[in-house]
């Protein structure tokens, strides 16, 4: 019987990551099919984490397939982590546990302003939704601020865990961004800023 000890376990994993030298990726898009999406919660990491896998890339060749080819999607996956990964295997992300996780958030976000004191707080989210459809429609693209400018619902801040220990208050831009993210509405554009910014488009 064939036994894999730590080291070939580590070392094979290092040939699948493309990282061990010999089996480094030509592109960023093969990286991230490879590895099932590279880590994006922080903006840098993405880059990093590209760039570690196939030294002959530039950053503006990962920022053309996230924002200009869209070969590349950011999306909201596994452990609620944000991911870079191809439009197919995003497809079957959204399919596997991105719409999930949106209709948890939808109901929690729904319970908050319940809480708030809004009225009918499901038809409130549903309008501020799509008045925020129809203006990044009519601007094309816009970050929350200037969404907020054109849609005064997403200036709403409200309270949430009063009186416990992760008291905190939630403002309505990102929870609504959020949720038409996590739905395949709307798409994370070029960031304002260079490539570590984490204020998006």
């Amino acid at each position: 019987m064939m036994r894999i000890d730590a080291a070939e376990r580590r070392a094979r994993l290092s040939v699948r990551h493309h990282l061990a030298p010999g089996s480094l990726a030509t592109d960023a898009v093969t990286s991230a099919r490879d590895l099932v999406g590279l880590h994006a919660t922080d903006p840098a990491t993405v880059y990093l984490s590209a760039l570690a896998r196939t030294p002959t890339v530039e950053v503006a060749t990962i920022e053309r397939a996230l924002y200009d080819e869209r070969s590349l999607l950011k999306i909201l996956g596994m452990r609620r982590t944000m991911f870079v990964v191809p439009l197919d295997v995003a497809a079957v992300i959204q399919s596997a546990c991105t719409r999930a996780i949106a209709v948890r958030e939808r109901r929690r976000v729904i319970t908050w302003l319940g809480g708030a004191g809004i009225p009918e707080p499901a038809r409130w989210l549903e309008d501020a939704e799509q008045a925020t459809l129809d203006a990044l429609e009519t601007r094309g693209e816009a970050v929350a601020t200037e969404l907020t400018k054109d849609v005064p619902a997403l200036a709403l801040q409200i309270e949430v865990g009063v009186g416990k220990k992760w008291q905190g208050t939630v403002g309505m831009s990102t929870r609504v961004l959020f949720l038409l993210s996590m739905e395949g509405r709307i798409v994370r554009g070029r960031p304002r800023g260079s490539w570590i910014s984490s204020q998006y488009r």
